[in-house]
């Protein structure tokens, strides 16, 4: 799985899928959502009670309780190897065009395969859009932040130096 998980081809298709939810946006919005997909513990904290329940029904739980979503705290980094890797595949493959911050497909995307694995990143992607989408990227920030206790985290560490 650690191989696949760092794959750019797999991290490339995980961003096909996010950009398919937006007509347009900034790469600090497709990096958000990507770190939403990776940690559904986190997203699911950011939905609607509504979205939630739907969200819950889509995600299994021992997915909420993966290793990533212990590590958070210390991964709390959004462009990180395996956002630039994917960006970079989907570029290169003409997928993507980029101009300034703004990311956007080439074309419109068919995905064919309805295998498990694909619609639990297609429904990732999509609550993870929705997030995205209405909340102005610094506040969804401090969110995150909050939620993966990066504050407690900085006063801590610098508490022990």
């Amino acid at each position: 799985m650690y191989d696949m998980d760092e794959s750019s081809s797999f991290n490339g298709f995980i961003l096909l899928v996010l950009l398919k939810f937006f007509s347009k946006c900034t790469m600090n919005q497709v990096a958000c959502s990507l770190y939403l997909v990776r940690f559904p513990k986190i997203l699911a904290r950011l939905l609607t009670k509504e979205e939630e329940m739907k969200f819950n029904e889509f995600v299994p739980e021992w997915e909420i309780g993966n290793l990533d979503a212990l590590l958070v705290p210390y991964i709390n980094q959004k462009y990180d190897t395996r956002f630039i890797r994917g960006i970079k595949e989907l570029f290169a493959r003409g997928l993507i065009s980029i101009e300034g911050e703004d990311v956007r497909l080439t074309s419109s995307i068919e995905i064919p395969s309805k295998s498990d694995a694909i619609t639990s990143i297609e429904n990732k992607a999509y609550f993870s859009s929705l997030v995205v989408k209405r909340t102005e990227i610094s506040i969804l920030n401090e969110k995150i932040s909050r939620i993966v206790g990066e504050e407690q985290w900085e006063i801590f560490s610098s508490s022990t130096v």
